[in-house]
């Protein structure tokens, strides 16, 4: 396990991750989604973890709708790749996304759409940076605190990743709130993604971090949001990292997970 910079983690760790396109998607959501789940509680001690959603990665097999906007998911189910620098989620929705999670104890579908849209309105009033730092009683677990973590492996059994590489930048060279630009991605005719991307003034100062090579038994996990505004890291902007060089190896396939 090597911790690199102050909001990113890179562990050995075997998975059963299959990647054949005839796997049924209740392999994903029911055994890989257990194991992150049991990845994230050993690494952090939390107890409790959910995993919200999971993409797969790859420029070779993604579909035009994947290749052009890689936020927005491709029709055949797998992505392109991120070039750009960004925060999966910005502070605000980051704190509503954990809140959709809790269980409500009405058995009303209705009655728990309202719950759910008053709890969200209820951070209405929040600035980005203005968010609570412990949990509220209704979450069950008071004084607490929470995060939002994204799981990022490669899925290969036989390659290791040669080329457009997850880097990670080190929270502690950004400037908070100084180097963050809000931008709202579109991702289908009626919604968009809230994302952070960093200042290009302040560029020169930001310190990266690159895993070159990494096998499908290494897995990278790191911050995507912290509920604590004390903690050291809140936030990890990342990207991919293109080499320069002309290289004919396979291209990379990635498994990416949110956790909460």
């Amino acid at each position: 396990m090597r911790r690199v910079g102050s909001s990113s983690l890179n562990k050995a760790s075997p998975s059963r991750f299959v990647a054949r396109s005839s796997r049924p998607r209740i392999f994903i959501t029911r055994r890989y989604y257990r194991e992150q789940e049991d990845l994230i509680k050993r690494v952090t001690g939390a107890s409790k973890v959910i995993v919200l959603n999971n993409i797969v990665r790859n420029a070779g097999r993604a579909d035009d709708r994947g290749s052009s906007n890689p936020f927005a998911g491709g029709g055949n189910g797998i992505n392109g790749y991120a070039n750009v620098v960004h925060t999966d989620f910005r502070a605000k929705r980051s704190v509503e996304k954990f809140y959709e999670q809790l269980p409500t104890r009405d058995s009303s579908q209705a009655r728990n759409y309202e719950i759910r849209k008053a709890r969200k309105s209820q951070f209405s009033r929040f600035e980005n940076y203005e968010v609570p730092s412990t949990l509220q009683p209704e979450s069950g677990i008071h004084g607490g605190k929470w995060m939002l973590l994204n799981t990022w492996r490669n899925i290969s059994d036989s390659n290791p990743i040669y080329n457009n590489t997850l880097a990670c930048c080190d929270q502690q060279s950004v400037s908070s709130p100084d180097d963050f630009v809000s931008v709202d991605v579109p991702l289908r005719r009626h919604s968009h993604a809230e994302q952070y991307r960093l200042a290009s003034h302040s560029k020169d100062k930001h310190l990266w971090y690159y895993f070159p090579r990494m096998t499908k038994d290494e897995v990278l996990i790191f911050t995507q949001f912290d509920s604590d505004p004390k903690a050291p890291a809140r936030f990890c902007f990342h990207t991919r990292r293109s080499t320069t060089q002309p290289w004919t190896q396979p291209f990379r396939s990635a498994s990416q997970s949110s956790v909460a």
